[in-house]
């Protein structure tokens, strides 16, 4: 089984895996997408799969809080190879949301990787609570 790094509009090789790992191989071929033009080449390329790695920074789309939900749901209805969402992924909810909307498979990266975002994570959801007016006990 082949590995490789994640290279922007990168083909990778490797082989699929239909189950969630954390070490998992590479695809055949996959290309990432921050646009609607760079999916559709991507898969007259013989891309085997789109990842939406740089959706919100390359500066050909706006960065969203979370991930981009209507980057992967406008791909996966509109480009018959299947989508990887990636990129602002920050819990299991978003990653549900992005198999929802989608998705064949999520790729979590700095949510499980990055201890100082993590922490920025908790403390500004815990700064909106008590500015919400939620109070401890």
């Amino acid at each position: 089984m082949e590995h490789a790094a994640l290279a922007p509009m990168g083909i990778l090789s490797g082989k699929p895996s239909p189950r969630c790992s954390v070490s998992s191989p590479v695809p055949s071929s996959w290309r990432t997408a921050a646009r609607w033009t760079t999916a559709l080449a991507s898969r007259d390329a013989g891309a085997d799969l789109v990842g939406t790695t740089l959706a919100g920074y390359s500066g050909e789309r706006q960065a969203t809080h979370g991930p981009d939900l209507e980057l992967v749901e406008d791909l996966s209805e509109h480009i018959d190879v299947p989508i990887i969402a990636e990129g602002r992924i920050h819990n299991a909810s978003e990653a549900a949301q992005a198999l929802q909307r989608g998705a064949l498979a999520v790729t979590i990266g700095t949510a499980i990787t990055h201890p100082e975002s993590i922490t920025r994570w908790f403390c500004d959801g815990i700064a909106q609570a008590h500015g919400d007016g939620v109070n401890s006990k």
